[in-house]
């Protein structure tokens, strides 16, 4: 049987809505409830901490929600019942005949009432629960309902160190946040916000990579204890750091670290963390440090490092003030036109970092330089994906399918450079299939876009198709502008290596107007600030993020034709850029374009203009101009990170 995923996407308060007597259905059929197990833990949940497989007695409730709506429960009544070494079990009650919008079951069994609230902090609050919907009761039914445990939760024993007291920790504003990373890479949970159940299911969750709760203890005591509820982390993740930081109000005061080999969640279960609160975590003790984005500039006036102020995990920058030369600097980052050494450091309060050296180096001359992806010249190691017939073909709005496709390929082309075999399956070089009045695409790639996943499935920007391509997910979270979701079947060519492979994908994906950064740190347009960002700022900003990302990879590009980002977007292949050495910023950009039709690598001049929103133009002879929107960076297989 298919097993039923719905619960697996949220579960923390459901409400059953009223229900009313029915007295004109009097006709009553037993109907047999045959439970099956989740696939992958296959017995039910231990609610006494003991038992895990199903026994005589054991009861669910089940609510049939339609016109004629029913909350009953349903027992357990013979080891007959009982079966799979006590993995399965039928379960039996009473139910009127007719048509159900939805049969819901839950374990343990909760007492019928207008609602049901399971409380996230709750001693036994591990369920399990199953669904099933368009049911017809009629004589002798028989529904096969596939259970799934809920939620994995997480506790927390924090216990006090000689001296303390949650007296001293005021425990009821006493907040933990905890974060997770797997090496360099945050772990993202799903925290759930709530589920309610009034004939129609309705759900919201929240992806995160800091889960908050509150602890609750005794005034007096010399340990507190807390839970929250936690979706499980899909796969074992290596090298784990997990960091607590502990807020009492509103301030932050403790910052506990532990180091784990490993860390998988599993659904029904329970992790138990336990943390003391000393000295030797006590914030305030701990010293600041300053870091700086860079080292080295050019003093050009234009080329700058940007400074970053910590306390332990904190980002505290925006508290501190940074000395360079021994002078108070008005802003968080640093450019000059002297050349020379220059000495920074941060305070905050009382508290001074370690010294940082900074070196400005002298810039003489003018000279241009050209860079290109690896393996990239200006006659070869480029792909161009082109429309067919000015979108006749039903990609019209694939664009950015088309810049994907020049991506993946030069990326799958440095992967087999380095000595690998692709996945079997999956697409590559030129395109196999004839459509009506047109040959096949420039690349497979674009055909199997063209076909699995168009607009209509889920595309729509170059960051989530490269990242369906590789892991068979929506970045955007499954759902946009009423895309379907995806397939679980499609996509995903490099899932069987996506552990060794990941640190080598992405340097960074960026996505909305909103600035909302995906996997890293991107660079986009980001609504409100380009307007009253100095035009030195975006400048330097647009051409070191083309720098720093052509070290390691290369670039699809959004771009608009609206100085104002009042126009449709369009995605489009960068491959390279020309540089002025002495201002550090960006003066041409090589491109693919899947709207010109034609194989060729075009050339775009770039200005930077104050007096438009966009702040940036580009443009070239017989076209019309652009407006960069967003970077999306990809890493080449074999580049260093």
């Amino acid at each position: 049987m298919k097993r039923f995923i719905f619960i697996l996407t949220a579960f923390v308060a459901m409400t059953f809505a009223a229900c009313e007597t029915d007295t004109t259905e009097t006709v009553y059929d037993l109907v047999a409830v045959s439970i099956v197990a989740d696939a992958d833990d296959a017995t039910r949940v231990a609610v006494d901490g003991k038992s895990t497989t199903w026994e005589v007695g054991d009861k669910i409730t089940v609510a049939f929600l339609g016109n004629d709506t029913r909350y009953t429960t349903f027992t357990i009544e013979s080891e007959g019942d009982i079966s799979n070494n006590g993995k399965s079990a039928k379960f039996w009650g009473s139910v009127p005949k007719g048509s159900y919008e939805t049969v819901t079951a839950i374990y343990p069994n909760v007492e019928i009432s207008n609602e049901v609230v399971l409380s996230r902090t709750a001693d036994d609050n591990v369920y399990m629960s199953a669904q099933m919907s368009n049911v017809t009761i009629d004589d002798n039914t028989s529904l096969s309902l596939a259970f799934a445990h809920l939620m994995h939760k997480v506790d927390f024993n924090l216990s006090l160190a000689s001296g303390y007291t949650s007296n001293h920790l005021a425990a009821e504003a006493l907040t933990i946040k905890m974060t997770a990373k797997s090496g360099d890479n945050p772990i993202e949970f799903i925290e759930t916000a709530y589920f309610s159940v009034d004939g129609n299911f309705t759900s919201e969750k929240t992806r995160t990579s800091t889960i908050e709760v509150d602890v609750k203890g005794k005034e007096g005591a010399t340990s507190l204890s807390c839970s929250t509820m936690l979706f499980p982390i899909p796969t074992e993740k290596s090298d784990v750091t997990l960091a607590f930081d502990i807020f009492v109000g509103e301030e932050k005061c403790y910052e506990i670290t532990k180091q784990k080999s490993a860390l998988k969640m599993s659904k029904g279960k329970v992790t138990t963390i336990s943390l003391e609160l000393s000295s030797d975590n006590n914030i305030n003790d701990m010293p600041i440090e300053l870091t700086a984005s860079k080292t080295t500039i050019k003093a050009n006036g234009v080329d700058s490092v940007a400074f970053t102020v910590k306390q332990g995990n904190e980002d505290i920058t925006s508290k501190a003030t940074i000395y360079i030369n021994d002078g108070k600097m008005m802003s968080k980052s640093f450019q000059t036109t002297e050349p020379g050494t220059y000495k920074a450091y941060a305070k905050v309060g009382k508290k001074q970092s370690e010294t940082i050296t900074i070196t400005a180096e002298e810039v003489t001359g003018s000279g241009i330089s050209t860079v290109f992806a690896k393996g990239v010249t200006l006659s070869s190691g480029w792909y161009d994906v082109n429309k067919k017939g000015k979108g006749d073909n039903g990609d019209i709005n694939m664009c950015w399918s088309a810049a994907c496709s020049n991506i993946l390929q030069w990326w799958q082309d440095g992967y087999k450079a380095a000595g690998n075999t692709l996945p079997a399956g999956c697409p590559d070089g030129p395109g196999k299939k004839s459509y009506p009045n047109f040959g096949p695409y420039e690349l497979e790639i674009m055909e199997v876009f063209h076909s699995d996943w168009d607009n209509s499935k889920g595309g729509g920007w170059t960051d989530r198709g490269v990242v369906w391509y590789f892991e068979g997910r929506d970045a955007y979270n499954n759902i946009s502008n009423g895309a379907t979701i995806i397939d679980a079947n499609s996509g995903g060519y490099f899932k069987s290596v996506l552990e060794d492979i990941k640190s080598k994908m992405y340097s960074g994906y960026a996505y909305g107007y909103t600035g909302e950064i995906h996997n890293g740190a991107g660079w986009i347009y980001k609504a409100g600030t380009w307007e009253t960002a100095d035009i030195g700022t975006i400048s330097t900003q647009f051409s070191n993020r083309i720098v720093e990302g052509f070290k390691t990879g290369m670039f699809g590009l959004a771009i608009v034709q609206s100085p104002t980002f009042q126009s449709s977007g369009h995605n489009v292949t960068l491959w390279g850029y020309e540089i002025d050495n002495y201002t550090g910023l960006v003066t041409k950009l090589y491109i693919t374009d899947s709207d010109d039709l034609s194989s060729a690598l075009q050339v775009y001049s770039v200005t930077f203009d104050d007096s438009i929103k966009a702040k940036i133009r580009l443009s070239r002879s017989g076209a019309p101009d652009w407006y960069p929107m967003s970077l999306y960076p990809v890493s080449a297989y074999n580049s260093a990170k």
